[in-house]
């Protein structure tokens, strides 16, 4: 049922949550308005976006607006479904078009809050607060996510681990690396609570704060758990983050076979299309550096190379 496929989807267990979406939409063959068919959709889209396919994620998440969305004057029929595909479609858009996705998380807020939505709220609120700290607005942005955090419904353990983990964003993309690392710690622990396969995501920003400190060994130890777990290996903008790590790591170890593996496996996955945050490519533009110093040249270029189209 719905409600299946969105515990699939926030456990991290991505394959099994598309299975499952497919097993269920046939049953709405005869009512394409239903909003549990807008709320699978919106799932799907969802994962579609986890592992970078944007295309698909956003033409899910129109169709479902544009059936939700209601006429002029009037409330929507659906109001938390409705705010759901809206912020979803405001998370993809973050990175392009900052504008847009504060207009769409905004309104996604109304409407969780007109649906009584609570947790929705907050983790749109935390969204917002993502959206407000890259226009550089970072008090409000503080201030959004303290009013998320307080929420009654932030306190069941997978949404405030993910509010967790956008407040360690917040600190690291200022440059306070090591007031993240508990904030990304408590992230882990709560979603390890759950079962969640989720807990790789703030892992995976430890290891890369290790290996930006050349912590090399915990670096290694922790990217390497991450390599392995599903939820990365079907989310290519995670896994490229991993083989970052893993390059510098390598490097500062001293172990340049390990280390040309890695810079490969982070080149195949750019010229599959594959894209990540900033911070990765940084991470990677540090690999370089090392890899020409230990005498591995061409590998060095290639990784250069790869940086600096993404930049």
């Amino acid at each position: 049922d719905v409600g299946r496929v969105r515990a699939l989807v926030l456990l991290g267990r991505l394959d099994e949550a598309l299975a499952a979406a497919e097993r269920v939409l046939p049953a709405f063959d005869d009512a394409p308005d239903h909003p549990d068919r807008a709320a699978v959709q919106t799932l799907q889209a969802r994962v579609a976006l986890f592992r970078g396919d944007t295309h698909t994620a956003e033409g899910l998440l129109d169709a479902v607006i544009t059936r939700l969305r209601p006429q002029p004057d009037l409330p929507p029929t659906h109001p938390e479904r409705l705010a759901d595909a809206l912020r979803v479609l405001g998370l993809l858009v973050m990175s392009s078009d900052v504008t847009r996705s504060e207009k769409l998380l905004r309104e996604s807020l109304e409407w969780a809050d007109a649906a009584g939505a609570g947790g929705m709220w907050a983790e749109t609120g935390g969204f917002l607060a993502t959206v407000l700290s890259l226009q550089g607005r970072h008090e409000e942005a503080s201030m959004v996510l303290a009013d998320a955090l307080a929420s009654p419904s932030a306190q069941a353990r997978a949404l405030r681990a993910s509010l967790l983990n956008i407040q360690a964003e917040l600190l690291r993309v200022s440059g306070r690396l090591h007031d993240a690392v508990p904030f990304y710690e408590e992230a882990v622990t709560l979603l390890e609570q759950v079962g969640s396969l989720e807990a790789a995501v703030p892992r995976l920003n430890l290891a890369m704060i290790a290996a930006i400190d050349e912590r090399f060994d915990e670096a290694w130890a922790l990217a390497e758990r991450c390599g392995h777990e599903g939820t990365v290996q079907g989310r290519p903008p995670l896994q490229l983050a991993v083989r970052a790590v893993l390059l510098v790591a390598a490097l500062g170890l001293q172990y340049p076979e390990a280390a040309a593996e890695q810079a490969e496996q982070f080149l195949a996955l750019d010229e599959a299309g594959a894209t990540s945050e900033a911070e990765v490519y940084d991470l990677a533009e540090k690999g370089a550096d090392m890899l020409q110093s230990q005498g591995l040249g061409d590998l060095a270029v290639a990784v250069r190379r790869a940086v600096q189209r993404r930049r």
